[in-house]
């Protein structure tokens, strides 16, 4: 009898185009699903998602989140400030039924809280470079704490072989100008695969060669990305949903 799998979700922040012109059609060869949050003041701006795009992820079983209207650092606004931020952003995003939030740089507090519960249903944290800002990293348990979600690294996930959380979540969020570092362990278990060895070899050698010159070559990172989505696609162990989609399988709406 198969082991209860791991739930994965994959988040996408910010509304940047990349989301759609390059990370949607991956996940659609690999026929999974992500949960694009939107900074609802700047969509159609240049390089950021549009309307039109913003309406194809949704009828493709994508979810749609806030990320706030502008992206503030929430605990730095006043009451009335951090209201409108979450209510603006829901009335931006109502015809995509937005549940969930990304808290912007991962900022958010006790007080923070009690006005997204106003609005949405839960809330992610981030793990940024700031002292000031609680680390939201690990797995997520029985949603003990759903407007506090915690968030793994790529790179993280591929080695969760014996996880001794009841009812594992694992949230994972793709950023501009934030790409996984290499793993030995996905490397391997793509070469054992028929067809994969000479294509993710040579991306893994572009990988590395870029990273050592300290260069940013997007397409060698792009493949990483691709061979990550493949990973959970095929891996018997995840099962992928977005994030509304992992709050009502665990409430037992499966």
């Amino acid at each position: 009898m198969m082991d209860k799998k791991i739930i994965v979700s994959i988040t996408f922040d910010d509304g940047n185009e990349e989301d759609f012109t390059i990370f949607w059609p991956m996940l659609k060869k690999y026929n999974l699903r992500g949960t694009f949050y939107v900074i609802t003041d700047q969509i159609g701006l240049k390089g950021k998602l549009t309307f039109e795009q913003l309406n194809i992820l949704y009828k493709n079983g994508n979810e749609i989140g806030s990320h706030t209207h502008t992206h503030p650092r929430l605990t730095r606004l006043d009451d009335k400030r951090v209201e409108f931020e979450l209510r603006k952003s829901k009335e931006v995003l109502a015809e995509y039924n937005p549940r969930t939030l990304a808290y912007p740089d991962g900022d958010y507090d006790n007080r923070v809280i009690k006005f997204v519960k106003k609005y949405y249903q839960a809330a992610r944290g981030f793990n940024p470079p700031y002292p000031d800002i609680p680390q939201s990293y690990g797995i997520n348990e029985n949603l003990n704490s759903r407007y506090s979600l915690k968030v793994l690294n790529i790179e993280d996930i591929l080695n969760l072989i014996d996880i001794k959380a009841v009812n594992p979540w694992i949230i994972t969020v793709i950023h501009s100008g934030m790409y996984p570092k290499v793993n030995i362990d996905m490397v391997k278990w793509y070469i054992k695969r028929k067809g994969l060895q000479a294509s993710y070899l040579k991306s893994l050698i572009l990988y590395l060669k870029y990273l050592i010159r300290g260069h940013q070559e997007q397409k060698a990172k792009n493949r990483i990305y691709e061979c990550f989505f493949r990973y959970i696609s095929e891996c018997p162990k995840f099962k992928v949903l977005t994030v509304s989609e992992a709050l009502d399988y665990f409430q037992g709406d499966k």
